[in-house]
């Protein structure tokens, strides 16, 4: 028992010490303490001192080397300095806590110039946390001048860190595979003075750590350094910053934050780096804010701000390369770079990828001589680099500027998708792309982005896309964007670029050249589909809308319109021309489109085409303007030139003596006119049509209502001297106006001609003939076959058709009804001829008059030879002798309905001679016999040789073998038997709905 007893107390008192060395204590420090002899002075201490709140120690040094893991020191307001235990303090890797007890602003650890604050090494189980203090004037010859952690990631919470110096890295800390988090703290006036090697880090250098470091709601203010990062510097280490304020730091490269190292990442969530005009600028060589150098990844977000800071040379915020950076919810504002040839106002990147979203560019700049990109430059032309690339998305570039391009953005090679963004008032001051500008066989999409007000000196006021690069923009608007004294107002590609446009709209552009809203040149592919060009302007070049030259392959346009675009220059030849659309030396496709309003100074009001295949389909022209040559088209040496399906309404010419095609006009070359409409368009020659030096083929095309103050109301052609070929097929011509020269309808001057089933209707021409003037002085043909000349009037000679050209002509199997020509001294209401020889055949002549009434005279006449062989003339105008001739009444079907088919009875009916039908040369049927059949169709497409059983024949048949089984054919335009009939465009419903009948 005795032994128990002994035992116990024993038990007890080592139960009792396990818990007292466990117990967490709180230890003091007061270097002013009431029983300190030595206030101010850690050398001479308190006798009693025990580090209790009574007898504190005067030492920090000492408060550590007494504590345990789990302990709090806390330390009272006082300056701490000295080798006593007040600098160099070094702090195990454990749960412990320094605290000042007044704060920061009377709490301080002083390293006199003269070493650190803090030395925490060791790799412990918790970390040490360090609060409440100033801690200023230390400094090194080593890393981290302040504060040096090795293997630990303490806290400093509150604590500010000023004028700290290290001529290694880090004036403030050193980092070393440490991830200490800094909250609430002030770095100031820290600096990596350099020595034998640059410094890196003015405030904190952090290298090889885990990447979870952290400063959240700190100010770094004022810190530089020799190299990179005047605040912080990041190797092969992480770091994240949130709700941090960086203003007025400096380094070489990355004026606040530089990283490096490839396995480096940083955050900065809602910070701030310089944030008011003036005096906040954090300034680099390259960097002004961030540097980011071969350095893994980098995110920023959250409503961080870039301001005014600035970059010598490169990113007057952030220099990026091979380094994944993200950017979103953020705002670059006044950033810059000040020396000449500078790139990147706010950011620079090369061989990095860029995701930038919901972030705002304004006012950055890259404007001193030689500048690119005010407010992003990115480039991926750079040897022994990795590609670069950039992905914009609802973000705006406002009012950045540049000297030499890319006002907003300038991409040397890198790829860029750019969706939902808007670049408003962006310039380039001295180059191209006040916008963008791409280059360098950079590949890049923009969707969904408005481009408003910007402007570029040269080329490409929003965008330049140059140097075999290629642009595909979808769903995007463009105006009132400027290129100054280039081409382009809105987007300028050249240098065999690509440029793709898809449902965009360009309006109100300005280019002082060619291409008020897009000028593509120099081999450079362009496809223009469902876009809208409206009130663009060419000030003294060409394309109001669109300007293309030398492009490699056929350039398409689809689906778009053109409304109210000038090209108004006046001065020179082939400047002031394509008011909607100009082409130079390129193959061009236009379908589906309508050009309105435009206007041109001297050509081609709607479309100039000089010296490329023009093929134009399905499209709109109407109440397009020019001076001289082709309100709504011109074209100019063109290989070819296709008008299918397409309507010229209101188009006009101005200058009202040496204007050609109101609707149209083509030069020294082919023209093909298919299934198209010229209604109400005017000029002084050829009111609809006019070619000049080339051939015309027309098909299935109406004339209606144009008119020319001089000749060719409907169309006017002139060869001079060469000979070419113009011929009409299944066309007709409706009122119009030749109103002082002659061919109401249509004017053929030096070329021979073919009409084809066409009908000619109410048109009037005061000099000769009211439908088909034909003129020349050389010898000439004219063909007019199985065509209706219906109430044409002529003030002087031909009321339907004056020919006057030394050649053979023909006029067969057409029916002339009711033209006049009534002058005073009118001629011929019907044919006249001036010189060459005529043959008439198988026509019928009904009650044409002249100024003396309805006789023979009045249905042909003139001064050349004719033969007249089985026509049909109605008393009083029959001729005497009749010789192969009927005088009779043909019996039409209605008269006032100008229905001139023939009743069965009809004394015309089989009474013509098949000799006399022409070959089939213009393929009326469209199946590729031309020689070797005669023309099969009427003017309504029935088969033109068809025998009526219940009359007998009175005409002759063919003398051919090959044709001379074919049945007599009908005198006039019509046969008889309508039935069967072959579809095709000339196939026509009247309102009525009388089905085949013209009209």
């Amino acid at each position: 028992m005795k032994r128990s007893h002994l035992i116990l107390p024993q038990i007890a008192v080592l139960t009792l010490v396990a818990c007292t060395a466990s117990a967490q204590m709180t230890w003091w420090v007061n270097d002013n303490a009431e029983g300190d002899p030595g206030h101010g002075s850690c050398w001479e201490s308190d006798p009693l001192e025990d580090g209790s709140e009574a007898h504190p120690f005067d030492a920090i040094q000492e408060a550590v080397d007494a504590s345990s893991a789990g302990d709090t020191i806390k330390v009272k307001r006082g300056t701490y300095s000295g080798d006593c235990g007040n600098k160099n303090i070094v702090v195990p890797c454990h749960a412990l806590t320094i605290e000042s007890v007044d704060g920061p602003d009377l709490t301080f650890i002083d390293g006199g110039l003269d070493g650190r604050a803090f030395i925490i090494t060791g790799d412990g189980p918790d970390d040490p946390v360090i609060k409440g203090f100033t801690i200023r004037y230390c400094k090194t010859d080593d890393s981290g001048g302040a504060v040096y952690c090795l293997e630990c990631d303490p806290q400093f919470i509150n604590c500010y860190f000023t004028t700290n110096w290290t001529k290694g890295h880090g004036g403030a800390a050193m980092l070393d595979r440490s991830d200490a988090t800094f909250e609430s703290c002030y770095f100031w006036d820290n600096r990596g003075l350099g020595g034998v090697f640059d410094s890196d880090g003015g405030a904190i250098f952090v290298t090889d750590n885990e990447g979870t470091a952290s400063a959240t709601n700190c100010e770094f203010d004022q810190n530089t350094t020799t190299s990179g990062g005047g605040a912080v510097h990041l190797s092969d280490a992480g770091m994240t910053f949130v709700q941090c304020d960086f203003k007025r730091n400096e380094a070489s490269g990355g004026g606040a934050v530089k990283q490096s190292g490839r396995t480096s990442m940083s955050v900065f969530d809602a910070c701030e780096f310089g944030t008011a005009p003036g005096d906040s600028a954090n300034k680099a060589s390259v960097g002004g804010a961030l540097n980011l150098h071969y350095g893994g990844t980098c995110d920023i977000r959250n409503g961080t701000v870039f301001a005014d800071n600035r970059a010598t040379t490169y990113g007057g915020a952030v220099s990026v390369s091979q380094t994944d950076l993200t950017i979103t919810d953020s705002f670059f504002e006044r950033c810059a770079v000040t020396l000449p040839n500078g790139a990147g106002g706010a950011i620079y990147c090369f061989g990095a990828d860029l995701d930038i979203v919901n972030t705002a560019f304004i006012e950055n700049t890259a404007s001193i001589s030689g500048g690119q990109g005010g407010g992003l430059y990115i480039a991926d032309n750079v040897p022994d680099h990795e590609e670069s690339s950039a992905v914009i998305e609802a973000s705006l570039f406002d009012q950045n500027a540049s000297a030499f391009g890319g006002g907003g953005i300038f991409s040397s090679g890198a790829d860029l998708t750019i969706s939902t963004t808007i670049f408003d008032t962006n310039t380039s001051s001295g180059g191209r792309g006040g916008g963008i500008r791409l280059r360098d066989e950079a590949a890049s999409t923009i969707s969904g982005s408005d481009f408003l007000f910007n402007t570029a000196k040269t080329d490409g006021g929003a965008i330049a896309n140059t140097n075999q690069s290629s642009l595909i923009i979808s769903n995007s608007a463009f105006a009132n964007n400027g290129a100054t004294s280039g081409d382009g107002g809105a987007i300028y590609t050249t240098g065999a670029s690509m440029l793709s446009l898809d449902v965009c709209t360009f309006d109100v552009n300005t280019s002082l050249a060619n291409g008020g809203a897009v000028s593509s040149s120099d081999a450079s592919p362009l496809d223009v589909a469902d876009s809208d060009f409206t009130l663009n302007t060419a000030t003294t070049g060409n394309g109001g809308g669109l300007y293309i030259e030398d492009a490699p392959a056929e350039v398409m346009v689809n689906g778009s319109t053109f409304t109210g675009n000038q090209a108004p220059h006046t001065g020179i030849a082939l400047q002031g021309g394509g008011g909607g659309i100009a082409t130079l030396r390129a193959d061009i496709s236009v379908s589906g489109t309508h050009f309105q309003d435009n206007g041109s100074g001297l050509v081609g009001g709607g479309i100039l085409s000089d010296s490329g295949e023009t093929t134009v389909t399905d499209c709109m022209f109407g109440g397009n303007n020019t001076v001289l040559l082709g309100g709504g088209l011109f074209s100019y040496a063109c290989p070819s030139v296709t008008i299918e399906s397409c309507v010229f309404d209101g188009n006009s010419t101005s200058d009202g003596v040496n204007d050609l095609g109101g609707g149209a006009y083509v030069e020294a070359g082919p023209v093909t006119v298919n299934a198209s409409t010229f209604v109400s368009n005017a000029s002084t020659l050829g009111g609809g049509l006019a070619t000049y030096l080339g051939s015309a083929s027309v098909t299935s095309s109406d004339f209606i209502s144009n008119d020319a103050s001089g000749a060719g109301g409907g169309s006017w052609h002139q060869a001079d001297p060469v000979v070419n070929v113009v011929d009409y097929q299944w066309c007709r011509f409706s009122d119009n106006i030749a109103l002082t020269g002659g061919g109401g309808a249509v004017s053929v001057n030096h070329s021979d001609s073919t009409f084809h089933n066409c009908d000619f209707r109410n048109n009037y021409a005061f000099d000769n003939g009211g439908a088909i003037s034909s003129w020349s002085l050389t010898a000439q043909t004219a063909e007019v076959a199985n065509c209706l000349f219906h109430e044409n009037t002529v003030d002087l000679q031909g009321g339907a058709v004056a020919i006057n050209c030394d050649g053979d002509h023909r006029i067969v199997n057409c029916t002339l009804s009711r033209n006049k020509a009534l002058g005073i001294s009118g001629v011929a209401g019907g044919i006249w001829t001036g010189f060459g020889t005529m043959m008439a055949a198988n026509n019928i002549f009904w009650e044409n008059e002249d100024s003396a009434g309805n006789h023979f005279g009045a249905q042909i006449d003139g001064s050349g030879l004719w033969l007249i062989e089985y026509s049909c003339f109605t008393d009083p105008a029959c001729p005497d002798p009749l010789y192969t001739n009927i005088c009779a009444d043909p019996k039409f079907r209605n008269v006032g309905a100008v229905d001139y088919r023939l009743l069965p009875l009809s004394p015309c009916v089989d009474a013509g001679n098949n000799n006399f039908v022409p070959y089939d040369t213009l393929d009326l049927d469209a199946n590729g016999h031309t020689l070797d059949e005669l023309t099969p169709l009427d003017l309504i497409r029935a088969l033109r040789f068809i025998d009526v059983t219940i009359k007998s024949d009175s005409g002759t048949v063919h003398s051919d073998p090959a044709f001379s089984n074919l049945p007599i054919v009908d005198i006039g335009a019509y046969e008889s038997l309508d039935r069967p009939k072959q579809s095709g465009p000339g196939n026509r419903i009247d309102a009525d709905g009388a089905e085949g009948i013209p009209w």
